[in-house]
């Protein structure tokens, strides 16, 4: 079937069976990038992806000093508490707080790190200490596809922001979205899908404004999650900032999973920059971690542990690679007449639909699928008119679907 006409069907039927479960869950019960996997994985039942470009999963294997580095925490562990219940590891703390300060020149207190399985549960943990039921959390699309089923979830308001033609942050649109019920804004910075890197003086600008939206709600300040799970993957030599640096009320989260590109391997934290009011802080630290004791989000040991030793030794993915496979793409893709957009970072390219070509982005991933090519259609990530390529591919998939998309231009292009 085709991708609209699978959705359809999947739509139809979370319809008819949401009313046996709880409301919260009904309203998610449908989701679009859910709907997708499953139409995913029904299409490469009847073909071998030859350009799987579609999420963001290593097509090569994992780093030897990484495999490595995890044979020796499980195989060899230093001490009785190697496998002990433990919400906290001191020493993986103080790795992270040691490269906050080297890398970033953030500061932060061991204290105020708290380590996750994952950015998404260090998501989850933070949504749902910030905001009650019923109030609202502000979006800026595109987003990460998870965020609104995320929100949905814990029966918060998500209000989607459109950025500007660019992908920039529009902070008067954002300031129009805020109304009483906001209680903070989420930011995803290098962007996912866009890879577009938000710019000190934008991120003063959201900065400034929301300084002079708090003056007149100081015992409720708007508080910004700042999603940074691509702050390493960052292209051309472009200096990342985060809005930790300059926004006190700023709860940044990340996760090695990108820079080290083992997406299954749950590890990432929360971190409380030392510019946030010290009586906020302390207040956090101890509901975040009344949270983790209570079973949420607590991250397996020897993971932090290995993690811990990546940090030291300065493990990561080959940033030129995935350059250059960016680079490779961009080039060749806008020479067949597409529009590409080139991103600063993340491991993601959007490619809009031409319009000329196909009615909708869904009809433009189903013709590249006939190609075996497989993309991400962008109204996932509530950008309707663009799909999302992923550079983790591997060359010979990245060359194999260059070669795709040039069939499609000869073959779906209109007569002149």
């Amino acid at each position: 079937s085709t991708l609209r006409t699978f959705l359809w069907h999947t739509f139809i039927h979370a319809s008819m069976n949401s009313s046996m479960f709880s409301e919260r869950s009904a309203l998610a019960s449908w989701d679009p990038f859910l709907a997708f996997v499953d139409h995913w994985e029904e299409k490469t039942k009847s073909f071998r992806s030859d350009g799987d470009l579609c999420f963001g999963q290593p097509q090569e294997k994992p780093l030897a000093a990484l495999t490595e580095t995890m044979g020796r925490v499980i195989g060899a562990p230093q001490d009785s508490d190697t496998f002990a219940y433990r919400v906290k590891i001191a020493e993986v703390q103080e790795a992270i707080v040691r490269n906050l300060q080297q890398s970033r020149g953030l500061t932060v207190d061991a204290e105020d790190v708290f380590t996750t399985n994952g950015a998404l549960s260090a998501l989850t943990l933070t949504m749902t200490i910030l905001a009650n039921p019923g109030e609202a959390a502000v979006l800026v699309s595109p987003i990460y596809f998870v965020y609104r089923q995320q929100l949905e979830l814990m029966g918060i308001e998500p209000v989607v922001v459109p950025t500007t033609q660019d992908f920039d942050l529009d902070v008067a649109a954002i300031r129009r979205a805020i109304t009483d019920s906001t209680r903070f804004i989420l930011i995803n910075s290098p962007n996912n899908p866009s890879g577009k890197i938000y710019s000190m003086e934008t991120l003063q600008k959201l900065t400034d404004m929301l300084n002079e939206v708090n003056e007149g709600r100081p015992d409720r300040p708007i508080f910004v999650i700042s999603d940074e799970a691509y702050n390493r993957i960052v292209f051309d030599g472009i200096d990342f900032h985060s809005i930790t640096e300059i926004y006190p009320y700023t709860i940044m989260i990340y996760t090695w999973a990108k820079t080290l590109l083992c997406p299954g391997e749950r590890f990432g934290y929360i971190a409380l920059p030392h510019i946030m009011p010290r009586e906020v802080r302390t207040r956090l630290r101890d509901i975040i971690t009344r949270c983790q004791i209570a079973g949420w989000s607590k991250p397996n040991n020897t993971t932090a542990l290995t993690y811990m030793h990546a940090e030291r030794d300065g493990m990561r993915t080959d940033l030129t690679v995935l350059q250059r496979r960016r680079d490779k793409l961009h080039l060749c893709l806008t020479a067949q007449g597409w529009t590409v957009f080139k991103p600063s970072g993340t491991f993601y390219m959007l490619v809009e639909v031409d319009k000329t070509m196909f009615l909708s982005a869904e009809d433009f991933v189903d013709a590249l699928a006939a190609e075996r090519v497989l993309v991400m259609p962008g109204f996932i990530m509530e950008i309707k008119d663009h799909v999302r390529m992923s550079l983790t591919a591997n060359d010979a998939m990245v060359d194999f679907a260059i070669k795709a998309f040039a069939k499609l231009r000869k073959k779906e292009a209109p007569a002149a």
